[in-house]
């Protein structure tokens, strides 16, 4: 089984250098601890929009690059069975071991710089610079 730093990780490795921004990272740590959005969204004084958005978003990157859909609920298995497709049995010290390992499907969009250009774009649309939106009251 995978430990919360190990999965994030391996989420670092598998993304584009700098795609993971710092609300991501909160979204991705919290999701492993089993917090709802909304929990996430008062936790760290962020909007529950954007939360939700941006967890989303997230879910979609990685579905996208690990070929496989990707949700809040199922990304630990799904990494899970990354590792294992990547590494056998040998588990993640093997994983991190074996740098080669650590690539993105070929049939991925990110094999030219083109194609990374694209997808970030996509990927940021409609995010706030500094990551971070102002709390707004809930109805």
């Amino acid at each position: 089984m995978l430990t919360l730093e190990e999965g994030l990780a391996i989420v670092e490795q598998i993304l584009p250098q700098g795609c993971l921004n710092k609300a991501q990272k909160i979204i991705f740590r919290s999701s492993w601890g089993g917090q709802s959005y909304h929990e996430i969204a008062r936790a760290f004084d962020y909007d529950y929009g954007y939360i939700k958005d941006t967890g989303s978003k997230l879910w979609q990157l990685l579905t996208e690059i690990l070929g496989e859909k990707v949700t809040k609920l199922n990304f630990k298995g799904v990494l899970q069975r990354y590792v294992k497709l990547k590494t056998g049995n040998e588990g993640f010290s093997s994983f991190l071991a074996r740098k080669t390992l650590i690539t993105r499907p070929k049939n991925s969009e990110f094999l030219s710089s083109k194609g990374i250009k694209a997808f970030r774009s996509r990927f940021n649309a409609g995010m706030v610079s500094g990551n971070r939106r102002i709390k707004t009251a809930v109805g």
